[in-house]
């Protein structure tokens, strides 16, 4: 796996405690992420593509209550800034980038944005103007196609990953160390590198290829 692109997810998993872009053609017709499905294991389905509706690469769509408490920004390990949208529906932290945060974010390391800068990001997203670069959920709900979630141990992941390494250790990344397995655009998230048999998943991302998030 390759250090520099694990180590960019790094503050995108720091976004969340999920217990609870670039600028497109304006005058083109997007493709949208429906925001809002039931609550069924078919809806919110992990897949290469994204997690339930919300796909990687397409547009955000403002969920039920509207973008405003839903906004979330933090800091990569190297201190670039990030930001997301927290959806309910399916369970996840939609990751985007170009956002109003990331020059602001860049001149005031480690510090909470102005109210200005969360009214111009929901105005852009409302305005559809952004695009899904990651999900990332700690929900036990949504499951991939073969049937793995997080809270499955490293022993369920193996059978139905039968090629999968066991988990490696990342410093810097959302805990000390991350320790995470790959498959294809799926990164799989678990508590512990030092025992395999007793790792647990603790967290599921899915990125773009060759995403900068």
């Amino acid at each position: 796996m390759n250090v520099r692109i694990a180590l960019q997810l790094s503050a995108a998993l720091s976004l969340i405690a999920c217990s609870d872009a670039a600028l497109p053609n304006a005058n083109a017709t997007p493709q949208v992420a429906i925001a809002n499905f039931g609550d069924t294991s078919e809806t919110w389905r992990i897949s290469s593509r994204g997690i339930g509706p919300l796909k990687l690469g397409e547009k955000l769509v403002e969920p039920e209550g509207g973008f405003e408490e839903r906004y979330r920004t933090s800091f990569y390990g190297d201190k670039q800034p990030l930001e997301g949208f927290v959806f309910s529906e399916p369970p996840v932290l939609a990751v985007f980038k170009d956002g109003p945060f990331s020059a602001w974010g860049a001149n005031n390391v480690g510090r909470k944005p102005p109210e200005a800068i969360q009214t111009r990001a929901v105005a852009l997203a409302r305005a559809k103007r952004f695009k899904v670069e990651m999900l990332v959920t700690t929900d036990p709900r949504p499951q991939t196609t073969a049937g793995i979630s997080v809270g499955d141990d490293y022993a369920t992941f193996a059978r139905a990953y039968p090629r999968a390494p066991a988990p490696e250790p990342f410093v810097g990344l959302w805990e000390q160390p991350s320790c995470m397995v790959s498959r294809g655009t799926i990164w799989f998230f678990f508590d512990r590198c030092d025992d395999a048999d007793r790792a647990k998943i603790i967290r599921i991302a899915v990125r773009t290829d060759g995403s900068q998030v």
